[in-house]
């Protein structure tokens, strides 16, 4: 390469600068991650205090097993011991547990769980959230 070419190329070179808005991409992908950071322990959180308190009619999300999820309702509270209504239906996805809060519970069983076996289950991940209306 020719000398002054290469004057001229090291000169506009030195005078270029690359554009702060070609970093915006990454800053707001890192914002996006330390909120759903926030938002998850703030769940966990609300989780651990709810679950040691529950009351009639709280709404647990739960993990049955892989890529099953349902909800479960407490119908009452004795002593250490939770009693719910499971859900009648079930999903695929952990996002299909909203649109099971319109569906109905099955009330002619009614299952049995003590409140260190809940959270064993929320030591587990098997409990996403708990809804207390």
């Amino acid at each position: 390469m020719p000398a002054s070419l290469k004057l001229s190329y090291q000169n506009l070179k030195s005078d270029t600068k690359i554009p702060i808005w070609h970093f915006t991409g990454i800053f707001l992908v890192f914002l996006v991650v330390i909120a759903v950071v926030i938002s998850d322990k703030q769940t966990s959180d609300k989780v651990s205090k709810l679950i040691m308190s529950p009351k009639k009619d709280d709404v647990f999300q739960i993990k049955l097993k892989d890529d099953v999820y349902t909800l479960y309702k407490v119908k009452k509270v004795e002593g250490d011991t939770v009693y719910f209504f499971a859900n009648k239906y079930q999903t695929s996805e952990e996002s299909g547990l909203s649109g099971l809060s319109d569906k109905e519970f099955d009330t002619a069983e009614t299952y049995g769980l003590s409140k260190s076996e809940l959270n064993n289950m929320n030591k587990n991940d098997e409990i996403i959230d708990i809804e207390r209306k």
